[in-house]
């Protein structure tokens, strides 16, 4: 992880707790001191990587990845157990 990466996913983690919601990509270029393209990049490595999930039909929908599966309703990162199929019988 670049150290970009690191202010970036420290920034939405911290924004997220704030205020209880998505920062927008202005919003963390600002608090990462960057250009708001570059902080598209920053967060798309972070997606690939795992530590982020963006929901791109929706705007300021960037969540660290625990928060996402929580969420979701997923704890430890697993599925609900309502939403786990049952193997098909042969």
């Amino acid at each position: 992880m670049t150290p970009y990466q690191k202010n970036a996913l420290a920034y939405l983690k911290s924004y997220w707790h704030t205020h209880g919601c998505s920062p927008s990509y202005r919003d963390i270029s600002y608090g990462i001191s960057t250009g708001v393209s570059h902080t598209h990049e920053i967060i798309n490595g972070l997606c690939e990587k795992g530590f982020v999930h963006v929901d791109r039909r929706k705007a300021r929908a960037i969540y660290p990845i625990d928060i996402w599966h929580k969420l979701r309703g997923e704890e430890n990162g697993e599925p609900p157990k309502e939403q786990v199929k049952a193997p098909e019988p042969s």
